[in-house]
């Protein structure tokens, strides 16, 4: 949506008797650096400043568009509804528009033009994690889309994830030609890349899909599941087919565990699965329903739940400042007892397990498929 179009939230925002300040309360940006031209009201008032002419493209005003993990926390807490996420990533897209496109998202952005992921990595790699002599049918009613960081970045939660699947005795395949689901680029002002539209994209792994004769989509990514959900419908390409989070496929399926003895469980809210889809109580219930596992909350939780620092493009533009906003959410996590931090999201396994691993926390963090593979085995 280009920025015009939202002005109306932007004013309303700004409106003296609702600039009130709410979005500052949990925002990762305040927290990293304190000021206020990197929270949620700062950036919507230099978006009005740059829709009513009194501010120009600038590198300053791109770095403090940029400097946001587009959380959402800011969305859920703003009283007249202004979506100062959706305003942000309408400024990212005017900015690229302007030339003012940050060069490691610009080349992340090229490569998914070319080889269908942000990683850097050959398209030729992506299912190179598959075990060895598994043959997964060509049809089946229930296709997994793995999704570029599982694929390249968390190999092993692919691979627990096909095992879960297996051993429920689901019926499921693969996409051979999976490509990016295209958040990364949406997040980053990207919505079309040396020729290439994220509509294309879309229209591609609809029809891969379709190859499969799937009715059912399942996805482990929350950006995945957003994209799917959401972001391909607002851009044409309507799904005729169930798309779910593998938390939801999961809980319906009735996925079962055994007594593995006691563990203190608490549970990471992915933004984009909470706060930006609605998915809080699946994967509750389904660790709530665990044999010996006791669930205990962070402080901050559900639509609440303070972000791991990962996403937006935070974690390629900011990786300091990512790692602080980890550390503050890990810090939590420990102050519960837990002896675990469960997610279901690979970003956030991959930055909450690699922060926690850096830091030296005595705290396991697993995604909760490779948690429900160890407890069901």
């Amino acid at each position: 949506m280009r920025l015009e179009e939202l002005s109306t939230k932007i004013y309303a925002c700004l409106s003296s008797s609702t600039a009130c300040g709410l979005c500052r309360t949990q925002c990762p940006s305040l927290e990293c650096w304190g000021v206020e031209s990197r929270t949620p009201r700062g950036r919507m008032a230099l978006c009005a400043h740059l829709l009513r002419g009194n501010l120009k493209p600038s590198p300053a005003l791109s770095e403090r568009m940029f400097s946001c993990t587009l959380c959402g926390n800011c969305d859920s807490v703003c009283p007249v509804g202004a979506e100062p996420s959706r305003v942000i990533e309408a400024a990212r897209e005017r900015l690229r528009k302007e030339g003012f496109l940050p060069q490691k998202y610009r080349e992340r952005g090229s490569h998914v033009a070319r080889e269908h992921n942000p990683y850097l990595e050959p398209h030729r790699d992506r299912l190179s994690w598959l075990p060895a002599g598994l043959n997964l049918p060509e049809r089946a009613p229930v296709v997994y889309f793995v999704g570029c960081t599982s694929s390249y970045r968390e190999k092993g939660l692919a691979r627990k994830t096909v095992e879960l699947l297996r051993r429920m005795g689901v019926d499921f395949t693969l996409c051979e030609d999976e490509w990016c689901c295209g958040s990364f680029l949406l997040r980053t002002g990207q919505d079309e890349v040396d020729g290439t539209r994220v509509e294309e994209m879309a229209s591609h792994n609809l029809e891969e899909v379709r190859k499969r004769g799937a009715k059912t989509v399942v996805v482990s990514c929350p950006g995945c599941y957003r994209a799917w959900r959401r972001d391909y419908p607002e851009l044409g390409v309507e799904p005729d087919f169930e798309v779910l989070h593998l938390t939801q496929f999961l809980e319906r399926e009735g996925v079962k565990g055994r007594e593995r003895g006691r563990v203190r469980v608490t549970y990471h809210d992915p933004c984009h699965l909470g706060r930006h889809m609605g998915v809080y109580e699946e994967p509750r219930r389904i660790l709530s329903a665990l044999p010996g596992v006791e669930l205990v909350e962070m402080p901050r939780n559900r639509e609440n739940s303070w972000c791991c620092g990962s996403g937006g493009g935070f974690r390629a533009g900011y990786p300091e400042a990512s790692r602080l906003v980890a550390r503050r959410r890990l810090e939590e996590a420990r102050g519960t007892g837990a002896e675990l931090l469960v997610t279901s999201c690979p970003f956030c396994l991959r930055q909450l397990k690699e922060t926690a691993e850096a830091l030296g926390f005595d705290l396991r963090v697993m995604d909760l498929a490779e948690f429900l593979v160890e407890r069901c085995g």
